[in-house]
């Protein structure tokens, strides 16, 4: 059986265990239709969320909980580190750093991107109609 792809960003890792967020149904919904998927987290997300002070009892939770439900921790090294940069290159995407390494995950994984963020969202879908 083939398993789907997905790179999971921090706003969707968020919204998955609060349940206050504006996106907490959604996130549900959607990870409740999943079966034995391949989850792909980049530590760029961890490191993201590692930076949250606020609420350290949350952090914790997700952060424990991203390492249970992962299938794959990407980073960059260097082993990808040109490609990364080839792809910056190529596809002029505007970004901060984190998100472009989110994106990168996503297209090196061959993977659908799972966020909540518009932007990120937006230069996802356009840098799909890019390579088909």
């Amino acid at each position: 059986m083939q398993m789907n792809r997905y790179v999971v960003d921090t706003s969707f890792l968020v919204s998955f265990f609060n349940n206050k967020d504006v996106n907490h149904l959604k996130a549900l919904e959607f990870m409740s239709t999943m079966y034995h998927e391949y989850l792909i987290i980049p530590t760029v997300v961890i490191a993201e969320l590692a930076s949250f002070r606020k609420n350290k009892k949350f952090r914790d939770l997700i952060i424990g909980n991203v390492f249970n439900i992962a299938s794959e921790i990407c980073s960059l090294n260097e082993a990808n580190i040109f490609e990364y940069l080839s792809f910056r290159e190529n596809f002029d995407i505007n970004l901060r750093a984190m998100d472009s390494v989110i994106l990168f995950s996503a297209v090196q994984g061959d993977a659908e991107l799972l966020t909540f963020d518009e932007e990120l969202l937006k230069v996802y879908s356009k840098l799909q109609k890019q390579r088909s």
